[in-house]
């Protein structure tokens, strides 16, 4: 560190631009460096992706609660199930299913433990909106029910 400071001082002193910018980016990293060192940062708090070192959710939508191991379930269509909306279907009786069933807290969340996240992954499996009529069918890149019924395509359409 004493070195870092030292280098810095000097190619300030000689002060050309470039010198300049070198060591002022030498400074930035001995500070990053440092401050990574005295917070003590573990794995799961140096800004790796959701999960981190072993821990992961059903489904890369998912929160994850890393502190008490816990993810939050975004999967729409599940949800909708779970909240008994009309637009989403699932296969009842799941082990996945039961697991978010039983996890609910009083803002409508639900939450599942991470050693559980296989089973509400096969849940998640067997979800998928359901649209108006059995004609229309679901787009999935575009997340919307394509109409099927050419009345009604029609009269969407304006003509």
């Amino acid at each position: 560190m004493e070195r870092a400071r030292s280098a810095m001082r000097r190619s300030i002193a000689n002060a050309p631009l470039r010198s300049t910018i070198s060591a002022s980016m030498i400074a930035l990293a001995c500070v990053v460096a440092v401050s990574v060192a005295m917070s003590g940062s573990s794995s799961s708090q140096a800004g790796l992706p959701p999960g981190g070192a072993g821990m992961n959710c059903a489904d890369s939508s998912d929160v994850l609660h890393k502190k008490k191991a816990l993810c939050m379930a975004k999967n729409p269509w599940a949800l909708a199930f779970l909240r008994k909306q009309p637009w989403g279907r699932c296969a009842e009786g799941t082990d996945g299913l039961r697991v978010l069933k039983s996890h609910n807290d009083d803002k409508g969340d639900f939450w599942y433990p991470v050693s559980k996240a296989g089973e509400v992954r096969q849940a998640y499996s067997t979800c998928s909106p359901i649209c108006a009529t059995a004609k229309d069918s679901y787009h999935e890149a575009s997340g919307n029910c394509v109409v099927g019924e050419a009345t009604a395509a029609m009269y969407l359409a304006g003509k």
